[in-house]
């Protein structure tokens, strides 16, 4: 139950990180707009996050309500949470070295600082996933 809780809550966690640099930053710009990078060859893609979280957290919540009856079932669940945990950390680790360009080219230091506190809360819901992902493997249940 807490592994399941784990995924679900990390993978919405990393979800949500993809629209915090907007609510943090009071430039007007629009809340339903993800993180900028949407080109296919940036690893630091939002579309992977959101993708990467999603994944997560649909295997949590799986796991949650009770529709994974057998033990083969939630170990590919498990395995699946581990993924998406893993996959938050590599976009999120990518998009650091993003952030880090801009503040050397000179871009504004207060997107560049709620960025940088996006990038953190993402790592910490890729986190929570993949821990969530190995609870769910290690569990006897």
């Amino acid at each position: 139950m807490l592994a399941a809780l784990l995924a679900a809550a990390g993978g919405a966690v990393a979800i949500g990180s993809a629209w915090l640099p907007w609510a943090v930053t009071p430039s007007g710009d629009s809340l339903v707009k993800p993180i900028d990078i949407t080109s296919t060859s940036d690893p630091a893609n939002a579309y992977y996050l959101i993708a990467a979280g999603a994944v997560a957290a649909v295997c949590g919540l799986i796991v949650l309500i009770g529709m994974a009856k057998t033990a083969s079932t939630r170990m590919l669940l498990s395995l699946g949470a581990i993924a998406g945990g893993a996959a938050v950390l590599v976009v999120e680790f990518n998009a650091m070295n993003d952030i880090n360009t801009q503040i050397t080219a000179g871009k504004a230091l207060g997107f560049a600082v709620s960025t940088g506190i996006a990038l953190y809360v993402g790592v910490a819901g890729g986190v929570a996933a993949a821990v969530g992902g190995v609870l769910g493997l290690t569990s006897k249940r």
